[in-house]
């Protein structure tokens, strides 16, 4: 399970390691020609919001079934004859916007789906300083209009709701 930040090497990984490693049965995100796609819909839209955003109630009416999914998959690649399966999703490490749910409670879902499995997390942290910096690049493209000083107070005054923590 890759977590890594954005701007830590995630969509090269996604577009160019992940899907293409001939031992890897990767569910995505990443497909060696996108950055958005999933091996199915199901899987989709377990990662892109059930994990992500759904309340409990939601949540809880569907986790056997995508458990099931992910499991269904899982035994796909042993019968296929891979070493390992491979999912990719920066954003099971930070939250980008605030009607995320807590990360602490996406670790959870995120372990209750994997816990028949040997799982392995991946994470990989560029140079700090490297990371603000791009991150504000990423954020002028965007249309921030702010400083680069005026960012850095952003990411640390309003960490509740930055990419800080």
């Amino acid at each position: 399970v890759h977590i890594g930040m954005p701007k830590n090497l995630s969509s090269s990984l996604q577009k160019s390691f992940f899907p293409k490693h001939p031992g890897l049965y990767h569910l995505g995100v990443g497909d060696g020609d996108s950055l958005i796609d999933y091996v199915d819909g199901d899987i989709n839209s377990l990662f892109e919001n059930y994990l992500l955003y759904s309340n409990s109630f939601d949540y809880s009416k569907r986790k056997e079934f995508f458990k099931d999914k992910i499991n269904d998959h899982i035994r796909q690649a042993e019968d296929l004859g891979y070493e390992a399966v491979s999912i990719s999703l920066e954003l099971l490490s930070f939250s980008f916007t605030p009607d995320m749910i807590d990360i602490v409670e996406r670790v959870k879902r995120l372990k209750y789906m994997l816990e028949e499995h040997d799982v392995k997390i991946l994470a990989i942290i560029r140079c700090q300083d490297k990371l603000i910096q791009s991150m504000y690049r990423e954020f002028i493209k965007l249309g921030y209009g702010g400083t680069y000083s005026n960012y850095i107070d952003w990411i640390y005054y309003k960490q509740s709701r930055s990419f800080y923590l």
